[in-house]
C-alpha cells in the first residue's frame, strides 16, 4: 500500500494501484509495476532461473554472514547478498538443467585480505565431536593479529541444516571443538571456516574443508 507523505499533490512511498512510488536523491519518482509476460522464457533464461533458485535458496540460510562477508566486494549500489549470489552462480553450481545443485567445496560466502592460517586441519572424534586445528601463522604475512576471530560453518545437505558459530575462537586459540548435534549421526557434512579482525574492519576468504561423517 502507497504512502503520501505530503499531501495528495506530494510524492507517495510504496505501491499504489499499478505504480510504485519512491523518493530517491531528492526527487519523488513514481514506476511502473512490470507486467507480468505470458511468453515462456528462453532456454538461457530458463537455466539463469533455475541457476538463481538453487543458489539463493541455499545463500539464504547464511544471510548474516554474507553480510559481513561480502561487504568489501559489492559494486556500487549492490547489496552483499547480490554480490554473493552472482559469484556462486557463475562458481559454485554444477550439473545438467534442470538439475542444478550446489558445488559445496566451491562455495564462498566470505572474501577479504585477512590471511587464513597456514593450515587448518578437521578431525571427527566419537559422539558427534568435530575438531579443528589451526596455525597461528600464514605463509607471506609478517604480522598476525592473534585477536582475529574464527568463525565455523558446517551445513548438512541431507537436513538441510547450518550449525553456524560466529567469532568462536581467537586465532591464537589454535583449537576448536564442535559438538554437532546428535540428529546429524551418520550424514555427510561440509566444513567451512573464516577470520575476521575483532574491530570486525576486515574479513578473510572462507575455507573449504571437504565433507566429514559424523560418528557415533
Amino acid at each position: 500500500m502507497g504512502k503520501l507523505n505530503r499531501g495528495f499533490l506530494g510524492g507517495f512511498r510504496g505501491r499504489l494501484g499499478p505504480a510504485y512510488g519512491c523518493f530517491w536523491r531528492g526527487m519523488d519518482l513514481v514506476k511502473t509495476l512490470p507486467r507480468k509476460s505470458g511468453k515462456p522464457g528462453t532456454p538461457k533464461q530458463l537455466v539463469i532461473q533455475q541457476k538463481l533458485a538453487v543458489v539463493t535458496g541455499f545463500l539464504s540460510g547464511m544471510g548474516p554472514l554474507i553480510e559481513i562477508g561480502f561487504k568489501g566486494v559489492t559494486n556500487s549500489g549492490e547489496s552483499a547478498m547480490n554480490a554473493a549470489v552472482s559469484y556462486n552462480i557463475q562458481n559454485a553450481v554444477t550439473g545438467i538443467a534442470p538439475n542444478f545443485v550446489m558445488d559445496y567445496t566451491k562455495l564462498k560466502y566470505s572474501f577479504g585480505k585477512l590471511p587464513l592460517p597456514n593450515e587448518i586441519q578437521v578431525t571427527m572424534l566419537p559422539l558427534a565431536k568435530l575438531e579443528v586445528n589451526w596455525s597461528p601463522r600464514s605463509y607471506g604475512v609478517v604480522k598476525i593479529h592473534p585477536d582475529d576471530l574464527a568463525t565455523f560453518v558446517v551445513y548438512n545437505p541431507e537436513k538441510n541444516t547450518f550449525v553456524v558459530l560466529e567469532d568462536a575462537a581467537r586465532r591464537d586459540e589454535t583449537t576448536y571443538t564442535i559438538q554437532m548435534p546428535s540428529e546429524f549421526i551418520g550424514d555427510t557434512v561440509f566444513f567451512f571456516m573464516n577470520f575476521i579482525t575483532s574491530d570486525g574492519k576486515l574479513v578473510s576468504e572462507n575455507s573449504n574443508l571437504g565433507n566429514l561423517v559424523i560418528l557415533p
